[in-house]
């Protein structure tokens, strides 16, 4: 725990010596691995790269709880980074659990597996194709607001954005996107109380303009996949997160996860 109260006080100093004070795996020196999934089924002839088994998922928390590492929401990293909250409190092994999209497979099967192990995940959806109860979308069925409360209500659940829709940001001019991103966040405001802004790029696609205009537009954190990783996003709060698919191992997501982000972070 002396570790992480000398990190802390290394966290503070970083932010009293420079002018950005956020999350960016430049200027903190705690490793806290994310991992990314999207949807998940119970018939494994539906498999794909982006959608795993639900006994794949289940096995993945049970390993990543054997190996010693506790999921944690974005808003206690950012907590301890930023103020050195709860540092008494914070994970020797922090990880983040989150998924993209907002399918209804994530009430149906993620949820009840967050119940029975009593962990945190966080899901990231597009507003436009969010109502009230669950609806489709171009075939998909996308999680409604009933349910992403209830999520939320337990304790086990962050629900940040993916987007208002899912075009990329970088297709949008800056007024454009900017508007987008408040009115999404207003109508999550509205369906699930205030919400500390924690979004995920659509496509994982961003430039040195969306970081800024983002930023300045009070994202608390912006997500990049780790392989995107560079020296462009130093002045931004961003943190770095990586895909997981139905053949990856977990751990060895992790082990590559931070073996890129040390590689690029050097560069």
């Amino acid at each position: 725990m002396r570790k992480l109260i000398v990190l802390c006080f290394f966290t503070v100093f970083i932010a009293a010596s420079t002018a950005y004070a956020g999350q960016n795996p430049y200027n903190q020196n705690v490793v806290c691995p994310v991992i990314t999934y999207h949807d998940i089924t119970e018939d494994t002839a539906n498999v794909t790269e982006w959608k795993i088994s639900c006994d794949k998922f289940e096995n993945d928390v049970k390993t990543l709880i054997a190996n010693g590492y506790t999921p944690i929401f974005t808003s206690d990293l950012y907590n301890f980074l930023n103020n050195c909250e709860n540092s008494d409190n914070f994970p020797e092994k922090p990880i983040i659990i989150q998924f993209d999209d907002g399918y209804t497979s994530f009430y149906e099967m993620v949820f009840p597996i967050l119940h029975k192990y009593n962990i945190k995940a966080e899901v990231y959806i597009i507003t436009d194709y969010t109502q009230n109860l669950p609806t489709y979308h171009c075939g998909s069925k996308f999680l409604g607001w009933e349910q992403l409360k209830l999520m939320e209500d337990s304790g086990l659940v962050y629900v940040g954005l993916h987007g208002k829709n899912h075009e990329p940001a970088i297709n949008s001019s800056e007024e454009e996107m900017v508007k987008n991103f408040n009115l999404a966040w207003d109508v999550i405001d509205e369906n699930l109380g205030k919400h500390e802004r924690f979004y995920v790029y659509p496509n994982g696609l961003f430039t040195a303009k969306t970081l800024k205009a983002f930023q300045e537009a009070g994202a608390n954190t912006q997500f990049i996949w780790v392989w995107n990783l560079s020296s462009l996003v130093k002045p931004y709060n961003v943190w770095t997160r990586a895909h997981i698919g139905p053949n990856t191992d977990v751990t060895t997501a992790i082990s590559e996860y931070n073996k890129l982000l040390n590689i690029n972070i050097k560069k």
